[in-house]
């Protein structure tokens, strides 16, 4: 019974250190998971890897435990959890780069075109609408000139846009 109580302390011990082992390789699973949807890292994919090997080593300790059948049905449904979420995961990686890639190849090349497209048009309206400030100006200057001239020499000139007195 001595004996049997001493590896009750010993194997809680183990169990604790495994149980928090555990618990940290499965967070940083998730933890890999989120940073990767937040930031695309490329390096994201092969961070979650490394981590779900960690979580599954440290669900390997538990199945080898002294004891384990008590808790065989536990550590398969993490496990089972666990493979899932690595395959969603990886359909998700997959996914996002397919979309990058169409992104990259499809949509950013139009979106270059069409600003290239917006820029000229652009530039059309802005000496179109420099032109017709310049005909409404002479148009202005030929009204006063003829409505009201203070001289009897005032010419029209066509090079300049107001009209000119010869004194």
């Amino acid at each position: 019974m001595a004996e049997a109580k001493g590896r009750l302390f010993t194997g809680g011990d183990a169990l604790t250190a495994a149980t928090n082992t555990l618990e940290s390789a499965v967070l940083l699973v998730r933890v890999a998971n989120w940073r990767f949807l937040a930031t695309f890292d490329p390096n994201g994919p092969a961070t979650f890897a490394k981590n779900v090997e960690k979580a599954e080593a440290g669900l390997k300790v538990f199945q080898e435990a002294e004891g384990d059948a008590a808790f065989t049905p536990r550590i398969q449904a993490v496990a089972d959890t666990l493979g899932a979420y690595g395959r969603d995961f990886r359909a998700t990686a997959s996914a996002l780069d397919l979309l990058k890639t169409v992104f990259e190849t499809g949509i950013k090349p139009l979106t270059s075109q069409i600003e290239e497209a917006s820029t000229a048009a652009r530039d059309l309206i802005k000496a179109a609408l420099e032109e017709n400030a310049q005909a409404v100006e002479k148009a202005r200057w030929r009204a006063r000139a003829t409505s009201r001239s203070p001289c009897s020499c005032w010419r029209w000139s066509w090079v300049e846009p107001w009209p000119t007195c010869w004194h």
